[in-house]
């Protein structure tokens, strides 16, 4: 049996090597990946990230109601793919999201009426290997779009700004 001291020292070994195995095994990318990822994204919709933008307002029923906008990018590190062009012979993939964000407030109120998104997704891919000179890119073929009403709803603020007017009369 072991003794007390030798069982903590034991126990911290395990922990360290344990810990050092998960840091080594977890796919991670670069930050300057990230960077020119987010880059290209911005490109590709035309839009940087912008918090709570006002991009539609129009009276109804006596009240503002007002569509904001929201923007955001997130970039995930999804693991290796093998790949021979590149001189490491393997690859970090990264799964790219836009989301834009629509919602309606009505007055200066911060009770938001309704919510409509638009996720567009993208893949990206760098080199693995450190010494690389070749930066990280989007593949646009891979594009996906989806929405979490409906494109017509996402596109048209006169049924936001309807359905917003609506559940306003309903809380009141």
């Amino acid at each position: 049996m072991m003794n007390g001291k030798y069982t903590k020292f034991a126990i911290i070994l395990f922990i360290a090597i344990t810990i050092i195995s998960i840091d080594y095994f977890t796919p991670r990318g670069s930050a300057s990946a990230g960077n020119s990822l987010r880059a290209q994204m911005v490109t590709y919709c035309g839009i940087d990230v912008n918090n709570d933008t006002i991009l539609y307002s129009i009276e109804c029923d006596d009240k503002t109601v007002n569509i904001f906008e929201k923007v955001d990018f997130n970039i995930e590190h999804s693991g290796y793919r093998k790949y021979s062009v590149f001189k490491s012979d393997r690859i970090n993939e990264y799964r790219c999201y836009i989301i834009i964000t629509r919602y309606a407030t009505i007055d200066d109120s911060k009770q938001v009426y309704n919510t409509t998104k638009k996720e567009i997704s993208y893949l990206g891919y760098e080199d693995n290997d450190p010494n690389s000179t070749e930066g990280a890119y989007l593949e646009p073929d891979t594009e996906k779009c989806s929405y979490s009403e409906n494109e017509s709803y996402f596109s048209n603020y006169s049924k936001q700004v309807q359905d917003a007017c609506y559940n306003y009369s309903i809380e009141k």
